[in-house]
């Protein structure tokens, strides 16, 4: 009886091998060579692969007994970084899968450089919303941070986005405010986002962390669209720096107390002097 395979297709030239055995070209002459292959491997890809391994395979090209990496110089460094750690912790080192490609170097650096470029991230907000199921999963956020290769902070910051009011999910998604702008907003009330945004946007340009925090200092002694409460008149009248004092004086303080059965002789009425 002949044996099934797993998927009704033509095997491809793929393997299972230690990521010490991939070369990554340094040689700056080399039609391989990539100046990212400097760069150091970030934390939180080197935690990531500890956790999950490399799931995306690497693109390489034999030459003689040696498998010069064509895409995924990144995933190797980490790969690489993250065995030391798993052996130093008495656990199994992890294997990475790579696929051979064929072809002229002019067409391998073509491959090389379309595998970088064609990328498309999500946008914050699909992220955010990523990061909120894997949470509803049952997953901490250290391991969403695991899970996409970045800080706890980032993914804290990922789901302050959560609490946006719908016109400023809008702006973020037309690049209008920056991710972390909208973050600065998710504490305030839906009303208070949108007359925030219409603030901003109306100074024209991006909006951006530093303008938001601008506008939070600033707008403590700006005037707003709604009624104060009689607790928060009180509460500026007893300041004494209050915009609704100026340019009045205490005369109109003692009219404002009496209004409000603030003053303990309020019967007697406002002074005379108001």
């Amino acid at each position: 009886m002949a044996s099934k395979t797993v998927i009704d297709a033509p095997r491809a030239n793929m393997f299972v091998v230690e990521p010490e055995r991939l070369v990554l070209v340094t040689d700056r002459a080399h039609p391989l060579y990539d100046p990212r292959v400097h760069d150091a491997p970030e934390e939180s890809t080197i935690k990531n692969i500890m956790v999950y391994g490399v799931k995306h395979p690497i693109l390489v090209r034999k030459n003689g007994e040696e498998f010069e990496v064509v895409d995924g110089r990144g995933r190797v460094k980490a790969a690489i970084e993250a065995n030391k750690r798993l052996t130093a912790e008495g656990k199994e080192p992890l294997r990475v899968r790579v696929i051979i490609e064929r072809g002229q170097d002019a067409d391998l650096y073509g491959v090389l450089i379309s595998m970088n470029e064609i990328r498309r991230d999500d946008s914050p907000l699909v992220r955010a919303d990523k990061a909120q199921r894997l949470i509803n999963m049952g997953k901490t956020e250290a391991e969403v941070a695991d899970a996409f290769g970045v800080s706890g902070q980032t993914i804290k910051n990922w789901l302050a986005l959560q609490d946006l009011a719908a016109p400023v999910r809008l702006a973020v998604e037309a690049g209008e405010v920056t991710a972390t702008a909208a973050g600065q907003l998710a504490g305030l009330s839906a009303d208070e986002q949108q007359d925030r945004l219409e603030q901003l946007k109306a100074e024209g340009g991006r909006v951006t962390v530093s303008r938001v925090k601008r506008a939070a200092k600033s707008g403590d002694n700006k005037p707003t669209n709604r009624m104060r409460t009689k607790k928060e008149i009180v509460t500026e009248i007893d300041s004494g720096n209050s915009c609704v004092l100026t340019p009045y004086g205490e005369g109109y303080r003692a009219a404002l107390h009496w209004v409000l059965n603030k003053d303990e002789n309020h019967d007697r009425g406002p002074e005379s002097d108001v």
